[in-house]
């Protein structure tokens, strides 16, 4: 797994014709276009929303209520059969725009703001901001991802590798 490009695998009860459905109705539902084979789902564009009050930025289907899907670059997700009854669900997200996006969030707040503060200030600015930019790529580009597409799928899924 990479910084970049973490691939989570979910195992699912569902029919892959069914997952296809739910995982098409969650993407179109949260603004992310796609196209769909017999074995996966890749998007083509996700919605991207600079400023606050873009109706792109906000979601009603997590506790946050940011939209996850605008702090990614891309979304692949494929299906297997694994036995009779089980269905692999592998699931690769491309955090790129995250990660620009905290790193430019990370230079302008430290070269605007911390050379007017005292030193002190300027390391607990620093640190702050790098929490904030790691809460971006990890928690906006992943979990809450995965979460949603767990509860697309669920009853019956367990998140396997993450």
């Amino acid at each position: 797994m990479t910084l970049t490009s973490p691939m989570i695998e979910l195992v699912s009860d569902l029919s892959q014709a069914e997952i296809s459905r739910r995982i098409a109705s969650l993407l179109s539902a949260e603004g992310v276009d796609f196209t769909a084979t017999d074995s996966g789902i890749s998007s083509t564009s996700t919605p991207l929303a600079l400023l606050g009050f873009q109706r792109e930025m906000y979601s009603r289907s997590n506790w946050l209520g940011l939209n996850p899907f605008a702090h990614v670059t891309a979304i692949n997700v494929s299906w297997r059969t694994v036995d009779a009854k089980r269905v692999a669900v592998c699931v690769r997200i491309n955090r790129t725009r995250a990660v620009a996006f905290a790193g430019i969030a990370m230079v302008l707040g430290l070269v605007m703001v911390a050379p007017m503060l005292p030193t002190l200030g300027a390391v607990l600015l620093a640190i702050a901001v790098g929490l904030f930019a790691w809460g971006e790529i990890d928690i906006l580009g992943k979990r809450l991802i995965i979460s949603e597409i767990g509860r697309a799928l669920s009853p019956g899924v367990a998140i396997h590798a993450g």
